[in-house]
């Protein structure tokens, strides 16, 4: 019984010291058969054509878009948000007999989300003006 459990111990341990070696020598030969794959392609390559590619203009494009539109979103959110603040405490649209409004704090809260949503939007486009983001519009 002694015996059994030895050489099988033996044999297991053997098989466990084996095991870890045939993926790293498949894994190997995958990766290199990758290198082989990209020279393979990078030889097709004309780098002609890749000089050319960096010299079309893309000055047009703007940089970072999902940036700016996420940015711009949420200021012109913030601007709708404080004209429609104005308009529910005031008597915004019809003015001719003068501006009337009816909750100060409101109104006033709303005209501080209009302005600091116009500030904001100055210095967005400011700083993508420096930092070449192409973002004026």
């Amino acid at each position: 019984m002694n015996k059994k459990i030895l050489v099988g111990s033996i044999l297991v341990l053997t098989l466990l010291l084996l095991m870890p070696s045939i993926p790293a020598i498949q894994q190997k030969t995958i990766k290199d058969r990758t290198y082989d794959d990209l020279f393979e392609q990078l030889d097709d390559v004309v780098f002609k054509d890749v000089k050319e590619i960096n010299t079309l203009d893309l000055g047009e494009r703007v940089k970072h878009p999902l940036l700016y539109i996420f940015v711009f979103t949420l200021l012109a959110i913030r601007g709708i948000r404080g004209f429609y603040l104005m308009m529910d405490s005031s008597n915004f649209p019809g003015i001719p007999d003068g501006l009337e409004i009816d909750n100060p704090l409101i109104f006033y809260r709303g005209a501080w989300l209009c302005f600091t949503a116009i500030v904001w939007i100055q210095l967005c486009r400011y700083v993508g003006q420096e930092m070449g983001w192409n973002w004026e519009e």
